[in-house]
């Protein structure tokens, strides 16, 4: 469970690094048959937006399985400082294995984000993750239905998540404590 809710964190350090494009719009009038086209600029997305909208992509990377989307925002020596099993993991590429690997372990895995926020260089996402385990390897029964509330941190630097933390609601999974063991 505590890979699941690192996998969070990290996917909403993701967010952070959403591009900004302009849109061009077509207008057609309807009077008549005149169509004219015209760039127009759509308002900038502000940071916390943007912060959101790459968190939602990185909690489908963790329920697909497919973290490809993540490869430009993590830094190479990123360190989830919550990677379950009571360890550190650092390395991008290890991190970004490790939160694939979750869907192979979870079925119906879904991520909601229910808040979130953004502060200088961290971001914070209050979220909800539910799924039923396949196999004992989330440090919980298989075929078990669940549903836990972590707070997912991440700090972004130069535009590359640097670092996440993951906070459980204390008791909600007792499981969780015998991962690794």
């Amino acid at each position: 469970m505590k890979n699941l809710l690192s996998c969070a964190a990290l996917s909403a350090a993701f967010l952070f690094n959403a591009c900004n494009n302009a849109a061009t719009t077509t207008e057609t009038a309807t009077n008549d048959s005149t169509m004219t086209s015209s760039a127009m600029a759509t308002p900038e997305p502000t940071q916390a937006e943007k912060n959101t909208a790459n968190m939602k992509a990185i909690y489908n990377g963790i329920e697909t399985g497919d973290m490809s989307a993540s490869n430009a925002f993590f830094a190479d020596d990123v360190v989830d400082h919550d990677a379950g099993r009571n360890r550190e993991l650092k390395g991008k590429d290890s991190i970004q294995k490790m939160l694939g690997d979750i869907h192979n372990h979870v079925a119906d895995m879904k991520f909601e984000i229910i808040s979130d926020a953004t502060g200088g260089e961290y971001h914070f996402a209050l979220t909800k993750i539910s799924g039923k385990t396949k196999d004992g390897s989330m440090g919980m029964p298989a075929n078990m239905n669940f549903t836990d509330t972590s707070i997912d941190m991440v700090r972004v630097s130069n535009g590359k998540v640097m670092e996440h933390w993951s906070f459980h609601r204390p008791g909600n999974l007792p499981q969780q404590h015998k991962m690794g063991k």
